[in-house]
């Protein structure tokens, strides 16, 4: 059964449905979201108080009432899980049926969820609580629709029972197992509202502006120049060695004209120029500054 049930979807006007979980088709306003949620059965059953120890968890139907002296109880579960920040506004029991009804009063009672469809016998079926919602069917239904609203208000796992007050006939409904993706089965149909809440615009903090100081230009100092310092250049006046003055009377020659003073002081002077030689030696002697002491004449 659990291969099967795991293969097995159920699809329903605006709603996609899969086993154990949900699928969400809905509408929203400014405020508010509503949702449909469909949650097949996780476990569906039934038990026979005349075979008190046998298991019906792979047959494809349910069956409540009482027929030869057989009395018959189903029973199922749902864990629907919804999304955090939604209300269930209203749960409903939908059972597809899979022949015409009984016209005897349908009860569903709470029971723990501790039994599994793979072991649960009527020996050892957990006991109902107070009913929670009934209906009396009619020959032409469908689907059987119970109000589970004041039971199912949130996520969780929940188990029911299922009887039915008749004592001569049973009603037979269809069990995931069926397999049937038009009809489907047992289904727990949810609608959530989740409250929308617009995001509130963030005002960025005002900010007062950052004032730039205006840049100021640094103050260029022009370097200082110095102007060179101009050293004139010493001039040294040539030294000017007076001209030693023998008188003629104390420098005499040798044999070899050689003279006792070391030295005779003379020149050509005029030699060729065509001024007398007398008074171009005295040109010379004046300018000298000295007296010769010998003439040289080319001849």
């Amino acid at each position: 059964m659990t291969a099967r049930r795991g293969k097995i979807g159920v699809a329903v006007t605006g709603v996609v449905a899969v086993s154990a979980g949900f699928a969400l088709a809905g509408t929203a306003n400014a405020a508010t979201a509503t949702t449909t949620v469909s949650v097949l059965s996780s476990d569906d059953t039934y038990t026979s108080s005349t075979r008190r120890s046998v298991n019906f968890g792979q047959a494809d139907k349910l069956v409540v009432g009482k027929e030869g002296g057989e009395t018959r109880v189903s029973y199922l579960k749902f864990a629907p899980k919804l999304a955090a920040g939604v209300t269930v506004r209203r749960a409903e029991l939908r059972l597809p049926v899979e022949s015409k009804p009984v016209a005897a009063t349908l009860t569903v009672y709470p029971v723990a969820a501790t039994w599994s469809e793979k072991s649960i016998t009527a020996a050892n079926a957990p006991a109902t609580g107070k009913a929670i919602a009934s209906i009396k069917p009619k020959a032409t239904d469908k689907t059987l629709t119970f109000d589970l609203s004041k039971v199912v208000t949130r996520s969780g796992t929940y188990a029911f029972a299922l009887k039915s007050a008749s004592t001569t006939a049973v009603t037979r409904l269809r069990s995931l197992e069926q397999g049937d993706p038009a009809t489907g089965g047992p289904e727990l149909r949810l609608t959530v509202v989740r409250t929308t809440t617009p995001a509130t615009p963030t005002t960025p903090p005002t900010t007062a502006p950052v004032t730039t100081p205006p840049t100021t230009a640094p103050v260029t100092t022009p370097p200082t120049t110095t102007p060179p310092t101009t050293t004139p250049p010493v001039t040294t006046p040539p030294t000017t060695v007076p001209p030693t003055t023998t008188p003629p009377g104390g420098c005499v020659t040798d044999a070899m004209l050689v003279p006792s003073c070391g030295v005779l002081w003379g020149a050509a002077a005029g030699g060729f120029t065509d001024t007398p030689r007398d008074q171009a030696l005295k040109a010379w002697e004046q300018t000298t500054g000295r007296t010769a002491a010998i003439f040289h004449a080319y001849h």
